[in-house]
């Protein structure tokens, strides 16, 4: 859990002032924290992850990372499997200014 106790004791993206709700926010500084950790590889993020970081059901962090791909913060760079044989997470690479 380093990675988020860096993303919650660092100063949070200028874009994270642009939601409300909290947890968003705190979302958009790991993520940015994981693509730091990362450099330029993209990194692995399961919604089911992002739920128990976060403190939600899973359904409200796949809500909230599709937000992220759609406000252009985070790049989905492969879309992670349902497939009990496949369940893998979606990749992501944060491309917000920081």
């Amino acid at each position: 859990m380093l990675i988020l106790e860096k993303a919650i004791a660092t100063e949070l993206p200028r874009v994270a002032d642009d939601y409300e709700q909290d947890g968003v926010r705190v979302l958009v500084a790991f993520c940015r924290e994981l693509q730091r950790a990362g450099a330029d590889a993209p990194f692995y993020l399961s919604c089911r992850t992002a739920s128990g970081i976060l403190g939600v059901d899973h359904n409200t962090a796949a809500r909230w990372l599709r937000l992220l791909v759609i406000d252009g913060i985070l790049l989905e760079v492969s879309k992670g499997g349902q497939a009990r044989t496949a369940r893998k997470a979606s990749r992501y690479r944060y491309i917000a200014p920081d």
